[in-house]
C-alpha cells in the first residue's frame, strides 16, 4: 500500500488530482456524494480536488483513505488519473477540436 500512497501523493502534488477524482467517480459508478461516502470522507473534500487539482499533498490520513479505497478495487492510480483525463476531455473540449 506504500506504493500506492506515494503515488496518490505525486499525483496530487503535481495538480491532476482533479482527473484522479474524476477516475475514481467513473470506476464507482455514482456520483462524487456517493464515493465521498464510500471513501470516509467529507464530499466537500473531494469536491475542493476535483476543483483545484490541488498542487501540494493533502493530510496523510486523506491521501491512505484515497489509497486504501483504490488498493480494495485493484486499481492503478495513473490508470484513474488517464480515465478522468478522457472523461474531461469529452465533456469540456469542443466536438470540432475532434476532427482536426
Amino acid at each position: 500500500m506504500t506504493d500506492i500512497v506515494e503515488k496518490i501523493a505525486e499525483i496530487l502534488e503535481r495538480g491532476d488530482g482533479r482527473y484522479l477524482i474524476m477516475g475514481m467517480v467513473q470506476a464507482h459508478g455514482l456520483g462524487l456524494r456517493s464515493l465521498a461516502d464510500s471513501v470516509d470522507v467529507p464530499v466537500e473534500v473531494l469536491a475542493t480536488i476535483e476543483i483545484e487539482g490541488f498542487g501540494k499533498v493533502p493530510h496523510k490520513s486523506l491521501v491512505r483513505k484515497l489509497a486504501e479505497w483504490i488498493e480494495e478495487r485493484d486499481l492503478d492510480p495513473e490508470d484513474l488519473v488517464k480515465a478522468g483525463w478522457a472523461r474531461f476531455e469529452l465533456e469540456y473540449f469542443e466536438p470540432e477540436l475532434w476532427r482536426r
